[in-house]
């Protein structure tokens, strides 16, 4: 039992295997199941000014966002947010979002519709 809590939480810090494409703007890495849109760049920008604002911000903390393509995979890396939009694991800056959508700049979840680059400040 303990082996398999230990290969999850490694699971959770290095989901890299489960995302095939990747993209690196400024502070972010954006990974997807998918080839991603052009629009992730200006996501990214609008992000980035609407956190540019707050105390919180630090440019030297590399974000990483994981879009999950499908329920069943945002599940496995947000058990305890599987009604969320998005789960962030802060202390190794993970951001999971269930079903992004980046060439319209959202995010999916049960028939609700947010704006993605605005879920990823939060």
């Amino acid at each position: 039992m303990s082996g398999f809590l230990v290969m999850y939480i490694a699971l959770i810090c290095y989901p890299y295997m489960f995302f095939a494409h990747s993209v690196k703007h400024k502070n972010y890495i954006a990974y997807s199941t998918t080839d991603m849109d052009r629009n992730i760049y200006s996501i990214v920008d609008k992000s980035t000014a609407n956190l540019s604002a707050s105390e919180i911000n630090d440019t030297s903390i590399v974000n990483k966002f994981f879009l999950c393509d499908n329920y069943s995979l945002y599940f496995f890396f947000s058990p305890k947010s599987r009604k969320a939009f998005a789960n962030n694991y802060s202390i190794i800056h993970n951001i999971y979002l269930s079903r992004g959508d980046v060439k319209n700049n959202e995010a999916c979840k049960m028939m609700k519709i947010i704006i993605l680059s605005a879920n990823l400040v939060n």
